[in-house]
């Protein structure tokens, strides 16, 4: 099957057997391959893209166990940080038509079925979309805090699906998430997120 999309994987030089397991993974289990992208580290994320201290307060408005507080970005939230925006930058660059990206972290496992199901949504985007509307982000995997609806995300709602689990996937915008590890990215969105940098939380 030839896929509507391209993929990429986050890695870390100094992570090859996270590598080895990803592209295992998508092999055997989903029948596609993916680029290798090298990880920045928080030394190599400049300012210009990447803050060094963010504000909690908004996550207040979403996560009962989080207090205000002015908070310093570890090395590591840094670096994964600017990884994603040089991918963004990329897909920005793009003509708005271009296929989207799937942005995979290097310790993401997806469920099977995954594959046919995004490019069966991509398929569908594509055709109710015309590109400069393409200005969003589907992710695949994420922690969500809140639906856009305003109601709250339930545990269930946020199980993480196993290969065997026989729940169907169902498209819900939200308003607040967690995580990175498996997103969709359109060159209309990139162009946005791109727009307004720096990122200034981790």
């Amino acid at each position: 099957m030839t896929l509507p999309f391209t993929a990429v994987v986050i890695n870390l030089k100094s992570r090859k057997d996270r590598l080895l397991a990803m592209h295992v993974h998508l092999r055997q289990v989903h029948h596609m391959s993916a680029t290798r992208f090298e990880a920045l580290t928080g030394e190599q994320a400049s300012l210009e893209e990447v803050g060094e201290v963010w504000d909690s307060t908004i996550n207040c408005m979403f996560d009962e166990k989080t207090v205000p507080a002015i908070l310093k970005m570890s090395s590591g939230e840094r670096g994964c940080a600017a990884s994603h925006v040089c991918i963004w930058r990329a897909v920005a660059s793009c003509p708005l038509d271009a296929p989207p990206l799937l942005v995979l972290e290097d310790d993401v496992m997806l469920r099977q079925g995954a594959i046919p199901w995004s490019a069966a949504t991509v398929e569908a985007i594509h055709r109710a979309l015309p590109p400069e509307q393409r200005s969003l982000l589907l992710y695949l995997g994420a922690h969500v805090a809140f639906w856009r609806d305003g109601a709250r995300a339930t545990q269930e709602e946020n199980r993480p699906a196993t290969g065997g689990d026989a729940r169907s996937p169902v498209l819900r915008e939200a308003a607040y998430l967690w995580y990175t590890s498996s997103y969709f990215l359109w060159p209309a969105a990139a162009r946005i997120l791109v727009a307004n940098l720096p990122v200034e939380a981790p």
